[in-house]
């Protein structure tokens, strides 16, 4: 018989278990999370007792079924709420289009009709995308890697993509408003008029965001002009087109609205920062070792959670029961990370975007990793914050 030393990977957290190993027995069941700090996981320090080779052999089996892969880490708790871009928002430069369609046709007053709003919107973007894709295709840029992709096409046999940019940018259908719902209206650019129908009142964050950029995305990206102010990465390659201070400013100014979407965005710079290896940070099992901490009770539940206060583990758990699958828990994890690497996979393209990360080809699998852009931003972030 021998014992493993576990401790809590969590930075200043010292919490500590000892598990006895007997020969000819099952390996003992070790739950992960930390319950003292309910934030990191218990990983094998040291072990002591039998030297023979079963003993060992046990204990080796043992570190493996307790320790995480370094691509999990850090899975200690990150500040930030529920109320960030989701994986439905790949791209910000659409998000600062739609904001522009609405700051240059608004009326004295404050507002501004439904149709004087999307028509404008819909055109430039059509104009974006097909300036876009022609330079894209020039270079061999392939899906993934395209900014013409955030932009939905006037084409209308495509009216798929054109629909999803409404309802998730500003809440309609294209012919009603649906009041509350929409980026621009959660983050206060848009409110729907109590008095006038299809008429939004413009709110002051507009004015935030549309004064960033040295020029408006909607003569920017439409210039016949325009060409990559870098590309970043061999296989496969990125293109950016918005240069380093612009790039910053549009992230500051969503930040600026968005407190969580700030602290989704910064965790997850630094946990690249943190733990990327030669070939960038695998990400692969990031949303499941989350959803198995969440449902454990531990990991970042203040940002897993329904605008209600409902964790996201409970409502799934719940929801299995009331479709009686047969494992809940199971059905629930399954859900955790699907809604885990979708917002995951939405940050990314953002941060691509921008040119603060780019991907790097592993096999079949695409890592990530910092550019000398996102490793400036996270330096200077962190000065600021001290």
């Amino acid at each position: 018989m021998m014992q493993v030393l576990l401790g809590c990977n969590a930075p200043g957290c010292s919490a500590e278990a000892r598990i006895p190993v007997l020969i000819g027995a099952p390996l003992p069941v070790v739950e992960t999370a930390c319950r003292v700090c309910s934030g990191g996981i218990m990983v094998v320090k040291s072990h002591d007792g039998a030297n023979d080779q079963a003993t060992k052999g046990a204990v080796a089996a043992s570190a493996v079924a307790i320790q995480p892969p370094a691509s999990q880490a850090p899975m200690t708790f990150a500040e930030g709420g529920p109320d960030f871009l989701g994986g439905f928002i790949n791209r910000l430069s659409p998000v600062y289009l739609a904001v522009e369609s609405v700051m240059l046709n608004r009326l004295p007053g404050d507002s501004v009709s439904l149709a004087k709003v999307i028509s404008p919107f819909l055109e430039w973007s059509s104009e974006i995308r097909d300036n876009l894709r022609r330079i894209e295709e020039n270079l061999g840029i392939g899906r993934g890697q395209r900014l013409s992709d955030g932009f939905p096409s006037s084409n209308p046999e495509k009216l798929g993509p054109r629909n999803i940019a409404l309802r998730n940018l500003f809440g309609t259908d294209g012919e009603k408003i649906t009041a509350g719902s929409g980026l621009l209206q959660k983050i206060g650019v848009l409110k729907v008029s109590k008095n006038i129908p299809n008429t939004f009142i413009v709110g002051e964050p507009g004015a935030r965001l549309i004064g960033v950029l040295d020029e408006p995305v909607n003569i920017h990206l439409r210039s016949k002009g325009l060409a990559p102010t870098g590309i970043y990465g061999t296989h496969p390659q990125l293109p950016v087109f918005f240069t380093a201070d612009n790039a910053i400013g549009m992230l500051k100014a969503v930040f600026e609205v968005m407190p969580d979407e700030e602290a989704w965005a910064m965790h997850i710079l630094r946990t690249i920062r943190d733990h990327a290896g030669e070939n960038g940070w695998d990400s692969n099992v990031y949303a499941s070792s989350m959803a198995a901490l969440l449902l454990d009770g531990a990991g970042d539940q203040g940002r897993w959670r329904k605008s209600s206060g409902l964790s996201l583990a409970e409502h799934y758990i719940d929801l299995g029961k009331r479709k009686k699958e047969k494992s809940p828990r199971d059905f629930a994890k399954e859900r955790l990370t699907n809604n885990i690497n979708s917002a995951l996979g939405g940050l990314f393209g953002r941060l691509k975007e921008l040119g603060l990360i780019y991907p790097i080809a592993d096999g079949p699998r695409k890592n990530v990793a910092l550019t000398d852009v996102g490793a400036s931003f996270i330096e200077e972030y962190e000065e600021v914050i001290q």
